[in-house]
């Protein structure tokens, strides 16, 4: 009975980390992907950017309802870095948007997965 519990388990784990990828987007060119959204999650500023750099967003939502938001989070964060490197740059991120499964109150409902927005990233250049 045990080695079923940790073959399911470890089933959930595995598939619970899987999240979609969509693409990093410019966002003057792209419209949040909380656009429209019943529950608009909850949002925090990070910092403000007055240097007139392109600024990007990376939105993530989790395959299933039973994927933790730090996890999506922490995915959405190194698909961003890798972003920034490939351009020999740092990121700056602006402001975050989160929510859970269900909204307030975790009442879970289909298809509302996760979801995490890291918006308004921008590129600055490496300190040497």
């Amino acid at each position: 009975m045990n080695k079923f519990k940790l073959v399911l388990l470890t089933m959930v784990i595995f598939l619970g980390s899987c999240s979609m990828h969509p693409f990093v987007k410019k966002v003057n060119e792209s419209k949040s992907g909380f656009d429209g959204a019943f529950y608009q999650g909850e949002t925090e500023i990070i910092s403000n950017d007055l240097s007139n750099n392109e600024q990007y967003r990376i939105y993530e939502k989790g395959a299933t309802g039973f994927v933790p938001v730090d996890v999506i989070m922490n995915d959405a964060e190194q698909r961003a870095k890798a972003f920034c490197s490939e351009k020999n740059k740092v990121m700056k991120t602006l402001k975050v948007q989160t929510s859970g499964p269900g909204g307030p109150g975790f009442i879970w409902k289909p298809g509302a997965f996760p979801t995490v927005e890291i918006t308004l990233f921008v590129l600055i250049n490496q300190m040497l």
